[in-house]
């Protein structure tokens, strides 16, 4: 079951988000045919699904959950999506990603239907590790919750110049302001 089932879902499941009450519906069927070898016939068992979905070293078959399965993977796909730079990942991102930041309407995009979901799992959960911070853009990299230049509204025109990175606010391991900067949003 685990080789031949899984085999064969293994690659759909990874890139398209299945609706859960088929998953739940193939669950079944593979835990009826686990313990009755029919997957119309119930039978009374002794051991909950759950443990039988654990990893053999833990006392489980290690039969995996499809809903766990597709849950993760649609996570992954959304993280390859914001971090990957192949060719595939490049092009969905330019169709699914406004000023850095998801897409909130629809495109025709089986893959970008599959993770749109999980955005805000994924965004609230990121933590980054900004090393030393000298490949963080300031101003258009999301290392600080939402964009900075979203957060202030900044015109368009003016991206192109801000091209400062994390790096150049900190001195000495503390944040440093410029002066210019500091003058631009002083409370005078």
């Amino acid at each position: 079951m685990k080789f031949v089932i899984e085999g064969m879902l293994i690659h759909n499941i990874s890139l398209y988000s299945w609706p859960i009450a088929i998953l739940e519906d193939l669950e079944r069927n593979i835990r009826n045919f686990n313990w009755s070898n029919d997957i119309e016939k119930r039978k009374l068992v002794i051991v909950a699904w759950h443990k039988v979905c654990k990893p053999t070293n833990e006392g489980g078959l290690g039969i995996r959950s499809f809903i766990n399965l597709n849950v993760a993977y649609n996570l992954n796909l959304f993280w390859d999506l914001m971090t990957s730079q192949e060719d595939w990942v490049v092009q969905l991102r330019s169709r699914a990603f406004h000023k850095n930041e998801p897409i909130k309407y629809y495109i025709f995009s089986s893959l970008w239907s599959s993770c749109k979901s999980k955005v805000d799992l994924v965004l609230d959960n990121i933590i980054r590790n900004l090393g030393n911070g000298s490949k963080i853009n300031l101003w258009f990299d999301t290392w600080c919750g939402p964009l900075i230049a979203s957060s202030l509204n900044l015109p368009a025109f003016i991206s192109s110049y801000l091209t400062a990175t994390v790096n150049d606010f900190i001195h000495n391991q503390k944040w440093y302001l410029p002066i210019p900067v500091q003058q631009f949003f002083s409370n005078d």
